[in-house]
């Protein structure tokens, strides 16, 4: 049995598309869902990874943070763009007790679970349909590849696991990762 060939779904915010996107992000009131999202726009980190983000995870004076036990089934450095770190920052002095990032009381886990709504919301006022919240990974990363960064930075930056070029990005240091990032992030806003 032959199968059809699918195309890879290949979707991310154009720059008209980012400047309404921020615009309707802004006018969000709830702002736990407002900067998850944000947080996954700044990162390229996958959503399960973000919703659950703890303080004890993040290190701000070296704008890092591990990520422990992620989809490869291993623990992660990731390197923040300033402006992820401005926003943990913000979000800290906030809620400077809690242990999650972006909180809820109302989940059995005592982190967020879901930001669909708000997600639905910001799409509609922003007009901008067939978008998914697992897009802002390729939105990142095609802004990264637009300024330059090699193809193994975002791999890397985006934790994608690939054997080939595994040598390749493994010695890839945080610094070189956090400069591709604060390039890409400050021509997003």
């Amino acid at each position: 049995i032959k199968l059809n060939k699918e195309e890879a779904r290949v979707r991310y915010l154009e720059h008209a598309e980012l400047e309404r996107f921020f615009k309707a992000l802004s006018e969000i009131d709830e702002s736990i869902s407002r900067n998850a999202i944000l947080m996954l726009l700044y990162t390229g980190v996958r959503k399960s990874n973000v919703l659950c983000m703890k303080w004890s995870e993040v290190d701000l004076d070296s704008k890092i943070w591990l990520i422990p036990r992620t989809k490869t089934g291993k623990n992660l450095t990731i390197a923040l763009a300033d402006s992820a770190v401005d926003l943990l920052k913000n979000i800290k002095s906030n809620n400077p007790d809690e242990k999650y990032v972006f909180p809820s009381t109302t989940s059995a886990s005592g982190h967020i679970v879901d930001i669909k709504r708000v997600w639905n919301t910001v799409k509609k006022k922003a007009n901008i349909t067939n978008l998914r919240i697992h897009d802002l990974r390729h939105t990142l990363a095609t802004y990264m590849i637009a300024q330059g960064a090699s193809p193994f930075v975002v791999q890397r930056t985006l934790t994608h696991k690939s054997i080939k070029s595994t040598h390749v990005y493994v010695n890839l240091g945080v610094e070189h990762l956090r400069d591709k990032l604060n390039e890409t992030v400050n021509t997003l806003q």
